[in-house]
């Protein structure tokens, strides 16, 4: 494969204007962080598709880069920060025989994902990163973890490779 094409925030910009807001949010307490993030994803995610995952060049491959180093066998797949759920119908798809979990904080964003996504083995639900382990229940541990620029959301406590490693 080729370089990725340009993408939204590809430029000074934009990476200053998405990341870095991004990155200051992550460093207010919180209870207030938890409000600013799910306000701005819930008024993100009342358009469909705001960050063109279904036609932009550069989002459709990503997701196919994503999809090409998926391994072949895992039986539980979560994609924290699913968004519409876009990337975890792909999963679905690529990996019939196993179960897929889209996971966001935006209920907005999950309706979308569940009015569209068709795929059996794919369902969604509503957590964060801090409360995915109360929500995810007695649920199968996941044998592989998506996380498609969603990091830089979740500050650098929540990002630990130790917090996702169990």
């Amino acid at each position: 494969m080729g370089a990725a094409p340009p993408g939204p925030t590809e430029t000074t910009l934009g990476r200053l204007a998405h990341r870095g807001l991004f990155t200051l949010i992550a460093a207010v307490p919180a209870r207030l962080r938890d409000r600013l993030r799910r306000g701005i994803f819930e008024h993100t995610f009342a358009t469909e598709d705001p960050w063109g995952y279904a036609q932009l060049s550069y989002e459709l491959y990503k997701a196919q880069e994503l999809l090409a180093a998926v391994p072949p066998d895992p039986s539980v797949v979560i994609e924290l920060g699913c968004a519409q759920g876009h990337l975890s119908a792909k999963l679905a798809e690529r990996l019939p025989q196993a179960h897929v979990v889209g996971v966001d904080l935006s209920p907005t964003a999950l309706c979308s994902a569940r009015s569209r996504v068709r795929e059996p083995n794919c369902e969604f639900l509503l957590a964060d990163a801090a409360g995915l382990d109360r929500a995810w229940g007695a649920r199968p541990k996941a044998g592989l973890l998506v996380l498609s620029e969603v990091l830089y959301y979740l500050g650098v406590r929540a990002a630990s490779p130790r917090r996702w490693h169990r």
